[in-house]
């Protein structure tokens, strides 16, 4: 069982502005992996 802490987060932008977002918030927190599932607007955080 992965317990490490996940976040999600629920955008309702455009695929070009949510990768803009996912790019910045991966560079200013070190040791976070964000993945965009194929549903749209849903971005989750994984901490590594």
């Amino acid at each position: 069982v992965d317990l490490r802490p996940k976040i999600v987060i629920t955008t309702h932008g455009k695929k070009e502005q949510m990768e803009r977002f996912r790019r910045m918030i991966e560079d200013e927190i070190p040791g976070i992996t964000v993945f965009t599932p194929d549903k749209g607007d849903v971005l989750k955080f994984r901490v590594r």
